[in-house]
């Protein structure tokens, strides 16, 4: 598989397409990237079939809305379900004094859970402590962890 970082400026939260090895299949991890940046830095509208959320803090979903529009389903950690339709648990009020909210997961993601991204496999470790329900995803050598771990002890 690819991955690719998009950083996002603002609340330094990253996003990451990962693609099948054919290039054929796309999953979006923490989605503060549009599909329209997604197309213009790739060069061509991608296909993504779904969205992973790493936990639910709304600067892992500033553009979350766009592709739920879209009807990309969206998957997230069983603990952090609520945070997509509470302003207060997903941190959007407190900190953006702006109520974000947004359409139920379409999947429970619980430990050890798989998500096929074409003949591959991408694996769900349950990692609670920043969130009831944060997520680490693991295939091969690669782990995204979301904000289970800072870099340097800081965003």
């Amino acid at each position: 598989m690819k991955l690719y970082t998009i950083s996002k400026s603002g609340w330094a939260s990253n996003s990451y397409l990962v693609l099948d090895d054919k290039r054929e299949c796309a999953v979006l991890v923490d989605p503060c990237v549009s599909g329209e940046r997604l197309s213009q830095m790739y060069g061509k509208a991608l296909s993504v079939s779904a969205i992973i959320l790493t936990h639910g803090h709304f600067d892992h979903m500033l553009a979350l809305a766009e592709w739920q529009s879209a009807g990309v389903p969206v998957f997230i950690g069983k603990g952090d379900a609520a945070a997509l339709s509470d302003p207060h648990l997903n941190c959007s009020l407190a900190l953006l004094d702006e109520a974000m909210s947004f359409a139920p997961p379409d999947r429970l993601l619980f430990d050890g859970d798989t998500i096929s991204l074409g003949e591959e496999k991408i694996t769900v470790l349950s990692v609670p402590g920043h969130t009831a329900g944060g997520i680490c995803l693991s295939w091969g050598d690669v782990l995204l962890c979301g904000d289970t771990l800072f870099a340097n002890g800081g965003i």
